[in-house]
């Protein structure tokens, strides 16, 4: 059965951003401020690209045009505009796009320092991860940084996933395709794009969410002062609900 992102609300999952302080939004808090804190990029302004950025929450909320200019892209039309209506600025832009190919020319003659891959490749049969890493070859240059997040399927995601079935409009097992493991990334990457280990260095694989959103049902603050103890190249639990993975283009 194939979802139809199409129903989802435009900005649903970046209103969460404005709602009361609680697991949901601490979670999408979390997934961004574990990405943002691996970034080592020192070129300024850092030109980053957001792959599948839906409303835009990552580069609109979290990431200041001060320090990165940023280009965000999605196949889904109604939540570029809601994006570019929130947060479109001089060094924010945000496109839509159809597919990876389609992309590639859209972007062609750019280059980035930083490519974000968000809870998106769970999405994606082989195929379009094949197009994905064939995109970015042509968008970055040895040195860049590209950092990819994905549940973790030997955690306690499957579980939540189920919870969420129950309980959400929208349904986690119907959109998520290819699954992966801190043990098994690498190799699953390796087998769908035979350059991977040729074009792209493993510099970081490590988890986040493993304690942190549950002490947020007791107290956000608390859980926010927990997760800035541990930076993802500093934390080595492999059973965190997030795999996180950064690689550096060779």
């Amino acid at each position: 059965m194939t979802f139809n992102y199409e129903l989802i609300e435009a900005g649903f999952y970046d209103k969460i951003f404005d709602s009361n302080d609680g697991i949901r939004k601490f979670w999408h808090w979390h997934k961004f401020d574990s990405v943002l804190r691996i970034i080592d990029d020192k070129a300024d302004p850092i030109k980053l690209l957001d792959v599948g950025c839906f409303s835009g929450s990552f580069t609109g909320r979290f990431l200041d045009e001060k320090y990165f200019h940023t280009t965000s892209i999605d196949i889904l039309k109604t939540q570029i505009d809601y994006a570019k209506a929130h947060y479109q600025s001089e060094y924010k832009e945000f496109f839509y796009y159809e597919n990876f190919q389609s992309a590639q020319e859209l972007l062609a003659g750019k280059k980035f320092d930083v490519v974000t891959f968000v809870e998106v490749i769970e999405h994606l049969d082989q195929d379009q991860i094949f197009a994905f890493f064939k995109m970015i070859d042509s968008l970055t240059y040895a040195g860049s940084e590209i950092i990819i997040t994905t549940p973790n399927y030997l955690s306690l995601w499957p579980i939540l996933e189920v919870a969420l079935n129950v309980i959400s409009d929208v349904k986690y097992e119907e959109q998520h395709i290819t699954k992966f493991t801190t043990f098994n990334i690498v190799k699953k990457l390796s087998r769908i794009y035979p350059q991977f280990l040729t074009n792209y260095k493993v510099d970081i694989i490590t988890t986040s969410h493993f304690f942190s959103p549950y002490v947020s049902l007791i107290n956000y603050q608390w859980a926010k002062n927990i997760s800035a103890k541990y930076r993802g190249s500093d934390w080595k639990n492999p059973f965190g609900s997030i795999v996180m993975l950064k690689l550096i283009k060779r």
